[in-house]
């Protein structure tokens, strides 16, 4: 069993368990700061997209003429507000 593996195993049981970090580390004799360091990798690892997962977006016609301004909102907050359709397409197709 891979260290990641091990550790999200611990993780999972810990989050069962109903004890407190420190009480787990200690009862299963590991360094809090470890399962820390694993705890805030496995919260990333579950709340990142990976790169590059765009989901593809048709535009009706009716709408791609009628619109005035597009919001693009990411999981990280950031929002990009476009309100030119020549540069929307340039930002779409520029990656």
């Amino acid at each position: 069993m891979s260290k990641k593996a091990e550790m999200y195993a611990h993780i999972a049981s810990w989050k069962i368990s109903g004890l407190q970090q420190k009480a787990y580390c200690q009862l299963h004799s590991i360094k809090l700061s470890t399962f820390h360091y694993w705890v805030v990798k496995q919260r990333k690892e579950n709340t990142n997209p990976a790169k590059g997962s765009f989901i593809p977006v048709k535009v009706p016609k009716k709408v791609e003429q009628t619109f005035k301004t597009v919001t693009l909102e990411y999981p990280n907050g950031v929002k990009l507000h476009l309100s030119d359709r020549e540069l929307l397409k340039e930002a779409i197709h520029f990656f």
